[in-house]
């Protein structure tokens, strides 16, 4: 990216008069369904396959056309890649569960005259505008107003209903809005959705508010924009502690050994070049690729058993932590916070969100795997 923080962009509205182009997608391959044309996982390895030529005639339809996988079981991981590919075109996508009985209703292909602007989409391919009600039970969910039912062991499948449910937000660039209704013995299976709809919720940069009464009801607003004026402060979350990364400590770090290494090389490059190769700095919690560094990124990997910022359930308010003591030294008019977030730290960062919240920061985050480096470019912008 080329900002100083990373923001969630929403695609383009998708317009009800586009003709839908659907691909049918397996774990493996998928089929053009208009040409019947199936092109393998392994065909995309190839520069010029099938696929890209596919999005190239697309492209230049995307205002007429919208491209829709029809998702078969098992197809998750595939269908991931498939959808960065459409998505980097600026292509409107969407998702439907592929049905075996289900009549496909095939598209006028894009070098025909386009459909015009009164042809209205089927019901059934309606835009989500309204907040979606879902039944809990102890064993299933219930999805209204469809009434698809879906069983808790159909739930640990990658591609189930409610995960597509959640794509199709994703896809309009919208918050998740979803009702959970628990009822009696689903208490647990619905705190486990609650906290994938915020999971996947603050992936697109939305603030997840749950309210607890009758009923269990998800209500999604995004995080303020920054002003790229500011200047962006970094944090990561991880190991439920709060690490600062100072871009200016690693550069001044990197400055520092890249002359003692000039030094002790006296001239040769050679010597320099191996001597760099050599080098992992170490600053806070960080560890720091000399060699990223000299190329101008910043590669930080984890130091593992650092100390960082613990804030923990008693006093998250105080002002005592050591977060709150950053956060002091900040102006909200002139920085902003960013977030790194871990997979085992996100109620540590909602906890560290609040305290900057309350001081009136701009915040933004990004998901982080495991053991995903973090990549900065000095002096701190991040980078795709």
């Amino acid at each position: 990216m080329d900002q100083d923080s990373p923001a969630f962009i929403p695609p383009k509205f998708r317009g009800i008069s586009q003709e839908p182009v659907l691909i049918d997608v397996e774990a493996d391959q998928l089929t053009l369904v208009e040409e019947n044309k199936v092109i393998t996982a392994q065909d995309l390895t190839q520069e010029d396959n099938e696929f890209v030529k596919f999005l190239d005639q697309m492209e230049s339809h995307k205002d007429t056309h919208e491209i829709v996988l029809m998702l078969r079981p098992g197809s998750a991981v595939f269908q991931r890649r498939l959808r960065q590919m459409i998505r980097d075109r600026g292509m409107t996508l969407r998702f439907e569960p592929w049905e075996a009985d289900r009549p496909i209703p095939l598209s006028h292909p894009p070098e025909s005259t386009p459909a015009p602007a009164g042809n209205q989409r089927p019901p059934d391919m309606a835009p989500i505008d309204t907040t979606v009600h879902v039944t809990v039970q102890a064993d299933s969910i219930t999805i209204l107003p469809g009434n698809e039912v879906v069983s808790l062991e159909e739930l640990q499948a990658d591609d189930n209903p409610f995960e597509l449910l959640l794509d199709q937000f994703e896809d309009r660039g919208e918050c998740p809005k979803i009702c959970l209704m628990p009822k009696a013995g689903g208490e647990a299976l619905c705190a486990r959705l609650g906290t994938r709809i915020q999971e996947r919720g603050a992936r697109m940069g939305c603030w997840m508010g749950m309210i607890s009464n009758a009923i269990t009801v998800l209500v999604a607003t995004p995080d303020k924009t920054p002003d790229h004026s500011q200047k962006p402060v970094f944090f990561e979350c991880r190991s439920n502690q709060v690490f600062s990364i100072s871009p200016d400590r690693l550069r001044q770090a990197v400055d520092e050994k890249v002359a003692e290494i000039k030094a002790a090389a006296n001239g040769d490059e050679t010597e320099f070049l191996k001597g760099a190769a050599m080098t992992t700095l170490e600053v806070g919690g960080h560890r720091i690729d000399l060699t990223y560094a000299l190329m101008g990124r910043y590669m930080l990997t984890m130091v593992p058993d650092a100390k960082g910022h613990e804030i923990g359930n008693g006093h998250p308010e105080t002002g005592e932590s050591g977060f709150a003591s950053e956060l002091a030294d900040l102006d909200p008019e002139t920085h902003s916070i960013c977030f790194f977030v871990r997979p085992d730290s996100f109620k540590t960062f909602q906890r560290a969100r609040a305290l900057a919240w309350q001081k009136n920061f701009t915040v933004t985050l990004e998901l982080l795997n495991e053991k995903e480096p973090i990549l900065l470019n000095p002096p701190g912008v991040i980078m795709d």
